[in-house]
């Protein structure tokens, strides 16, 4: 299993592309996407994003961000679902 990707919410786009920018400027890591709510750098191997949140509420630790994991088959991700879905309900 590997990270696939990052999606960080924001609440100010202009400051944290800015930001991200001028972090990547110098790596391989070179912005793929720059429009409408969501900004997007990526390689060969990995994405990150900043978005504005698509219900329009602000960007909070609940509400915006995701993470994505490459398990590298369906079966595999059909292996792991159920353990996380009784993790949750056991820990609610």
């Amino acid at each position: 299993m590997k990270m696939n990707y990052v999606v960080l919410g924001t609440n100010d786009m202009q400051a944290g592309v800015a930001f991200y920018d001028a972090l990547f400027r110098d790596t391989e890591i070179k912005k793929l996407h720059g429009e409408g709510r969501m900004t997007l750098w990526g390689d060969a191997d990995f994405m990150f994003a900043l978005a504005e949140p698509f219900d329009g509420n602000s960007a909070c630790v609940e509400n915006g961000s995701m993470i994505g994991f490459n398990l590298g088959s369906a079966e595999k991700v059909e292996l792991i679902y159920p353990s996380h879905f009784k993790m949750r309900v056991q820990s609610s």
